[in-house]
């Protein structure tokens, strides 16, 4: 396997190329002119480490961690001689290129783990069980196991299931990732949203967040309660009676309503106030 090789250009104008390769437990850099001589340097033999405890690698997944750690020195050395390096970052619905400038990352900025590609099994069927056994455990909530049910004949029904999840977790990266703030709106479900970001800002604190980043969650939440009062004030809010509704003279689920409807199993908490109609 290869890295994603970086290009500079040399004094003479020629362009130079950097690569970093692994296989197995090894890993060895080649670099020269593009399109003319590259020269293949002696590979880097490594061992797992830490054998025993909670953060321990084998010898494979040690290579990729110091070839990681290799390709962000090199982006340095060669932004400090005159070349941004830029890359794609990207997630399972966007991508955006980052240059290295916008990050400059020094060695005590960042931790560097391996993670299993996957934790779900590769197979529909075996993926189905494992979601709805970790959705029955209490591991997961309804929401987050139909995000992980991606199939795509089911992605229709699913996007329009997730809209709100997924949008709330678009606004927490963007303002913990890049700063940038959003204000909440009426349409969106802010019960879930106060829910959501709360664990986000708890979640970020813990680990060390900047402070202005911090802030902008703080800032939502704030926000987002004053909005949600509002609407529970609202005459257009929803008002206990249709609970009673929901259930026959003795409280019992009407003939006929599926058990999901019933007064026990209501709506979902997080759609319990409904914005204000406009």
């Amino acid at each position: 396997m290869e890295l994603k090789t970086l290009y500079k250009l040399d004094v003479r104008g020629g362009l130079r190329e950097w690569t970093i390769r692994i296989e197995d437990n090894y890993y060895w850099t080649e670099q020269g002119v593009h399109g003319g001589k590259i020269v293949s340097y002696t590979p880097t033999i490594v061992q797992g480490k830490n054998q025993g405890r909670s953060n321990a690698t084998t010898a494979q997944e040690q290579a990729f961690l110091e070839a990681g750690k290799l390709m962000v020195e090199l982006a340095r050395d060669l932004f400090e001689s005159g070349t941004d390096t830029e890359v794609i970052s990207h997630g399972d619905k966007d991508i955006e290129k980052v240059k290295w400038s916008e990050i400059q990352l020094e060695d005590d900025m960042y931790v560097m783990k391996v993670y299993p590609t996957n934790l779900l099994p590769a197979t529909p069927a075996a993926k189905l069980q494992r979601t709805i056994e970790m959705l029955q455990g209490g591991l997961l909530d309804k929401q987050q196991a139909l995000v992980l049910l991606d199939y795509p004949d089911l992605e229709s029904v699913n996007n329009m299931a997730t809209a709100a999840y997924k949008d709330i977790q678009l606004l927490i990266e963007e303002m913990l990732e890049k700063g940038k703030y959003h204000v909440p709106e009426p349409m969106m479900n802010i019960p879930m949203a106060l829910k959501m970001v709360n664990s986000a800002y708890l979640h970020a604190k813990a680990n060390g967040a900047p402070e202005d980043r911090l802030d902008l969650l703080r800032r939502f939440l704030e926000e987002s309660a004053t909005l949600l009062q509002s609407q529970l004030a609202s005459p257009f809010a929803p008002q206990p009676v249709q609970e009673k509704m929901a259930q026959g003279p003795s409280g019992a689920t009407p003939s006929g309503m599926p058990p999901e409807m019933s007064a026990e199993g209501g709506m979902p908490p997080e759609q319990a106030a409904l914005p204000p109609m406009m």
